[in-house]
């Protein structure tokens, strides 16, 4: 249903004034004023999918039935379900007012049983009590914490809650822990020891880097972590899946294993390394990782040997591979580094030198480069390159592509211009194996040249 809610309350009420439809002996079609409004809501509620406007889909959708009446405000205010998500924005210091004594009593009334909760801001003052407290009356339905906040109180180191129903912690914003000195960690949050359902972690302090349960997590999102902390995380999680290394800081650390690191990890299928130092990456050829499905790294310096290296020995099970690095960083990515890639299905590099890109694309052509195939299990590829000089490039590898392999299923992704870009209908594609084709910022002329149809 494509409507937005004051059309959709239009059209169910457009009918006001005829009799119900009867269906059969037992069922017929009711008026919308007849429903109550708590089934009215769960209408509205069933609208916020994937398919829902933008509207519906947002965090405000809730507020916007507030808007219709007086009773809908309040059967809206009473409907639980509506009001899974719970955010406190906490005001610095120079803007803090007091929060009552009662607050927490009355976020409990009015959002019984959310099942994400967000603390934002500055934690001064009573807002630690009052997070506690919070904390408490929601266990039971809390799924989804994420503390935000720079300075935690120091109730959380003596306080324990048992969330017996949290799958996921965010503590990437904490830095200390109010009035404790510097240097005295590290601290062991009393608060989230009992969490035997969390699944998933986010952190960035060091002190509180080995305080968590990490023999039962599946995947961690290490940010602004030291080197040594970074790598203990990983030794204390063996079950871990997924692992995101964000912006580590070496700090002048050296660039070696602590003693008794494992070197293989069975378990992981996906890594992101973001903004690492080349201390990280120069580690990261000695790991193991045999059943890794995805690897992404972003925001370096440069295609450099050692990431080469390591993704050379992934090349047996790595089936999707994100590049992003600085606009003409060097060293680049070649394509023969790619080669070992034979069961690569999802390539994405943004920030290549324009050479870069066109030996790439070159060894997609396969007129120009007849042996085997490059990247033979790829479907889809997305390079990003601000430039207008590779259009030609992409005309001779998508056509040569497909005429080596007329009823292979492809999807190429081009991005090479920063205004938006133009969306094609599948219809006007000729090419019986092309299932999807996204062309942004090309010249009509080369459009037309892709849509061609091949001639036997």
């Amino acid at each position: 249903m494509d409507l937005e809610w004051p059309d959709l309350w239009t059209e169910l009420c457009e009918s006001d004034d005829d009799e119900p439809t009867q269906k059969s002996d037992s069922n017929c079609v009711a008026r919308i004023f007849t429903l109550p409004y708590d089934i009215i809501c769960e209408i509205f509620l069933a609208l916020l999918d994937e398919e829902a406007p933008w509207r519906l889909r947002s965090r405000s959708a809730p507020l916007l039935l507030t808007r219709i009446c007086t009773n809908w405000r309040r059967t809206v205010l009473a409907t639980p379900a509506l009001w899974a998500r719970l955010e406190i924005r906490l005001h610095p210091p120079a803007k803090h007012r007091l929060l009552p004594d009662d607050f927490s009593r009355w976020i409990t009334c009015i959002c019984p049983s959310p099942r994400e909760i967000r603390f934002i801001g500055w934690a001064t003052g009573r807002e630690g009590e009052h997070m506690l407290a919070i904390l408490r009356a929601h266990a039971p339905s809390l799924k989804w914490l994420s503390l935000r906040v720079g300075t935690l109180d120091p109730r959380f180191l003596k306080d324990e809650v048992h969330l017996p129903a949290l799958e996921y912690l965010d503590l990437g914003r904490i830095r200390s822990v109010r009035s404790q000195p510097a240097g005295t960690g590290p601290h062991r949050l009393s608060a989230f020891q009992g969490l035997p359902a969390l699944r998933e972690a986010s952190i960035c302090s060091g002190p509180y880097a080995l305080a968590m349960p990490y023999g039962q997590l599946e995947a961690i999102t290490c940010e602004g972590l030291g080197l040594f902390p970074c790598l203990a995380v990983i030794s204390h999680a063996p079950n871990l899946r997924r692992l995101d290394l964000l912006a580590i800081d070496s700090g002048g650390d050296p660039p070696t294993f602590p003693p008794h690191f494992p070197s293989t990890h069975e378990n992981i299928t996906h890594l992101t390394l973001s903004s690492s130092p080349s201390d990280l990456l120069s580690l990261i050829p000695n790991l193991r990782f045999p059943a890794l499905f995805s690897l992404s790294i972003t925001a370096t310096e440069g295609y450099t040997p050692s990431i080469s290296t390591f993704v050379i020995n992934a090349a047996a099970s790595l089936h999707e591979l994100e590049f992003r690095t600085l606009l003409g960083s060097t060293p680049s990515l070649t394509p023969e580094c790619l080669r070992p890639l034979t069961h690569l299905t999802s390539l994405s590099l943004h920030g290549l030198t324009a050479p870069t890109t066109l030996a790439l694309l070159h060894h997609l052509d396969l007129r120009l480069h007849p042996g085997p195939t490059f990247l033979p299990a790829l479907y889809e590829l997305c390079i990003k390159q601000p430039t207008m000089v590779l259009d030609d490039a992409v005309v001779l590898a998508l056509r040569s592509r497909y005429e080596a392999t007329p009823d292979m299923s492809v999807v190429f992704v081009w991005q090479h211009a920063p205004r938006p870009a133009p969306r094609y209908r599948e219809e006007k594609i000729d090419w019986v194996g092309l299932k999807e084709l996204f062309l942004d910022g090309m010249d009509l002329e080369l459009i037309d040249a892709v849509f061609e149809p091949v001639v036997a």
